[in-house]
């Protein structure tokens, strides 16, 4: 009689492990957005320390320093409290224009 091997261990449980990621991947992955920004370029530093200080709410990349544009990217799940954050930062005229992509 043969004895099964622990869950957690061995090739059995390397197995149940591989399952679980590709679950976790099929059914747990958050969709991605990305938004253009044009800001004033002494603002560049301030929207990067803003935006990346709220956890999880998304990443900025410098796409043109010269002219002031920038991406964010952000999770889909997170939309809303970018944009009123966004809305917040047009109102004091921190940001200058939103580019949806």
């Amino acid at each position: 009689m043969e004895k099964s091997l622990p869950a957690h261990r061995g090739l059995q449980g390397r197995l149940l492990a591989g399952r679980y990621l590709l679950w976790y991947f099929k059914n747990a992955m958050v969709d991605f957005s990305r938004v253009s920004l044009r800001v004033d370029r002494k603002d560049i530093f301030y929207i990067h320390h803003i935006v990346e200080g709220y956890e999880g709410l998304g990443t900025v990349s410098t796409q043109d320093p010269s002219r002031g544009l920038l991406w964010l990217t952000f999770p889909e799940t997170r939309r809303k409290a970018l944009f009123d954050l966004i809305h917040a930062l047009q109102a004091e005229e921190v940001i200058k224009e939103v580019i949806e992509s």
